[in-house]
């Protein structure tokens, strides 16, 4: 499955208000910050939006990220040593 299907519910808007990123836009910032660690002036420049709408796009899918940990992430709790 796709990872943008499995957060499109989350980050679908239901207005155009304030111009929000398209879906896809802001899942490939956020990865493009989570992997190498670039600036957020860096990562809108290469993707044509702003510092502040890549700033969003992070702390939003940071924030659907950590909530849905149980669903994509099994943790052992059982260490045999």
């Amino acid at each position: 499955m796709d990872i943008v299907e499995v957060l499109f519910p989350f980050l679908v808007r239901p207005t155009k208000r304030s111009l929000p990123l398209p879906p896809l836009l802001s899942v490939l910032v956020t990865l493009y910050v989570f992997a190498p660690g670039a600036h957020y002036v860096v990562i809108g420049d290469v993707h044509g939006v702003s510092a502040p709408s890549v700033c969003r796009s992070v702390e939003f899918l940071n924030m659907v990220r950590i909530s849905s940990t149980p669903r994509f992430l099994s943790i052992r709790l059982t260490c045999n040593l």
